[in-house]
């Protein structure tokens, strides 16, 4: 069958499908892959694997052989699907070797997809042995490609250094902030990209001058981009901006608003600052419950702190963003006023405080979103 003559088959056979004809299509899609139509033995594969919303058959095992035949015919569509039921395995049994192999061939076809997974295999070692240089090699890739999250996994690589897989911490690279801004900055760029810890990071870079010359009226623009998401660092950071009058007009309504926002995401540092305004009378008459609340909130009820202080020493500029807490110094000194205010409260007061601490519902969240 010439390509004209499989490229109208494959046309019937959708407009068969698109009027309700399924017998007809699948009468037309079968003729076509058995004629070795690629873009029929796809479709075939897909249709006895799903159905799609047809009363077609489904029949895994035919499915299966279409699919499969259309990667074998070097279709890059083919070859990713199959590397996926082989990655989770579904109608096949589970294989991570087999899963990397179609992902590959995928790959070298072009498809960034797969060139994603492929670069994901060769970080964390699935079905493949590890090799951080060609992880690298193909990160690059799919981030200049235009794919948003693999140009802020690689922020994230040159930020630290570093991935942890399963409980083993790997060395990548040496850590690059420079390199690790460009590709966050990359990641920002792309018009579909959602994700906002990665502008939290870019704001910090700018803010502490890493990578970057110092620049304070850019990182504020950073933070109030990222403050539109779930982002608790950057709401707590415009929070003390606004406090203090730093880089904005001072705005202490305006900065607490950011202080409870960020509070209600679990953010220890602005859980501190707000049991301190409490405390105060900042907020109003003094609560001591509400104060003892935010404190307990703030420094947690366990004090085993060595992984966490281990991690400030390592990146103190860039922790309060990692792990969401406080840092040794500002810890020790809560635990400090927790515990000194403890001291003056009544039993009931102290039931009153740890009630609503217990009854803080962290605000989940938003859904992952789909690059």
């Amino acid at each position: 069958m010439s390509g004209t003559a499989r490229a109208d088959g494959f046309a019937d056979a959708q407009r068969a499908y698109v009027r309700g004809d399924y017998d007809g299509a699948l009468r037309i899609l079968s003729a076509a892959a058995e004629a070795n139509d690629v873009n029929a033995q796809y479709m075939l594969g897909w249709l006895r694997l799903e159905g799609w919303w047809s009363p077609i058959r489904v029949d895994a095992s035919e499915g299966i052989k279409w699919l499969q035949a259309a990667a074998e015919n070097n279709d890059a569509r083919a070859q990713f699907r199959m590397g996926d039921l082989y990655r989770v395995g579904q109608y096949v049994p589970r294989d991570e070797a087999k899963a990397f192999a179609w992902y590959l061939r995928a790959a070298m076809n072009g498809d960034a997809y797969s060139q994603g997974r492929v670069a994901r295999a060769y970080l964390y070692g699935y079905g493949i042995a590890r090799d951080t240089d060609q992880a690298l090699h193909w990160y690059r890739k799919v981030a200049e490609a235009g794919l948003g999250d693999a140009a802020e996994q690689l922020g994230y690589i040159y930020t630290y250094g570093y991935i942890y897989a399963n409980t083993d911490k790997v060395s990548v690279v040496s850590p690059d902030e420079g390199e690790a801004l460009r590709w966050f900055l990359k990641a920002a760029a792309n018009p579909h990209f959602r994700d906002v810890e990665p502008l939290e990071y870019i704001a910090t870079f700018y803010d502490k001058g890493l990578g970057v010359a110092k620049n304070r009226s850019e990182a504020l623009r950073w933070y109030e981009r990222a403050a539109q998401g779930y982002a608790p660092y950057a709401q707590y950071q415009l929070g003390v901006a606004y406090e203090l009058g730093d880089g904005v007009a001072r705005d202490f309504e305006r900065a607490f608003e950011f202080y409870h926002r960020s509070a209600d995401k679990g953010f220890r540092p602005a859980h501190y600052r707000l049991g301190l305004a409490w405390l105060r009378g900042e907020q109003g008459p003094v609560d001591v419950i509400l104060a003892l609340k935010s404190f307990v909130l703030a420094t947690g009820r366990s004090g085993d702190r060595k992984e966490l202080d281990a991690e400030f020493a390592a990146f103190p500029d860039l922790y309060p963003i990692r792990y969401r807490a406080l840092d040794p110094s500002a810890y020790r000194q809560a635990v400090k006023d927790r515990d000194a205010l403890t001291a003056t409260m009544s039993r009931a007061q102290i039931t009153a405080a740890d009630d609503l601490a217990d009854a803080f519902e962290l605000e989940p969240p938003p859904p992952p979103q789909i690059h």
